[in-house]
């Protein structure tokens, strides 16, 4: 097992706590993976070589932010969403949203990331024969 893993009994319980809380909330999200590379190349964790294929550089300090999200346009999931974006670790000891447009005291400079949509709700894509759905 990976050192991040979790067992699979944890999982199962931790699901339950949630459809248990949340009975009308989205269940999970299927992540697009050319999004998820994007946000990595961002934070300069994957490096494209010449001959187009990837290079793994240092994950140390490196993380991303996951938000819960809701577009009102969108009937699919009651329009749930999760949103990912970089983050860099402050000299603070912050780890601070790599966002569009931000300028502050942070270390981060204008235009210093994306928001990125991993928008694919469960339900409409679900795997029912996955036993963290319940």
């Amino acid at each position: 097992m990976s050192k991040n893993a979790i067992l699979l009994k944890d999982a199962e319980q931790w699901t339950k706590n949630w459809r248990e809380t949340c009975p009308n909330n989205c269940k999970a999200f299927l992540i697009p993976t050319v999004d998820l590379v994007e946000v990595l190349e961002e934070m300069n964790i994957l490096k494209k070589t010449k001959k187009g294929n990837y290079k793994l550089r240092s994950t140390k300090n490196k993380d991303v932010r996951a938000y819960m999200a809701i577009d009102p346009e969108t009937q699919e999931g009651n329009g749930e969403k999760i949103l990912i974006v970089g983050t860099k670790l402050g000299k603070d000891g912050v780890y601070r949203d790599m966002v569009p447009g931000r300028k502050d005291t942070y270390e981060l400079e204008d235009g210093d990331g994306e928001v990125y949509d991993f928008s694919k709700p469960c339900p409409n894509n679900c795997d029912p024969g996955s036993p963290l759905f319940g």
